[in-house]
């Protein structure tokens, strides 16, 4: 588990709905330092995250998964 990073906002503070998904599952930044050229881009230097409930991830039920992403 670690901590979820956002060029934007954090969709959770907006829609208390979302606060269900309280544990990063999975994040993935843009890298574009790549001397092949991009590697990952989303939109113009962005971050894609997963997010879960901690008990849905113990029990390993990944069938409720909050999707994100934003760009700068």
């Amino acid at each position: 588990m670690g901590y979820p990073f956002f060029t934007q906002t954090d969709p959770r503070q907006f829609n208390e709905k979302y606060s269900y998904y309280d544990t990063l599952l999975f994040q993935l930044d843009s890298d574009y330092e790549d001397k092949y050229g991009d590697l990952v881009l989303w939109g113009d230097c962005g971050v894609g995250n997963f997010f879960i409930n901690k008990e849905d991830l113990k029990n390993c039920n990944f069938n409720k998964i909050l999707y994100n992403w934003d760009c700068c």
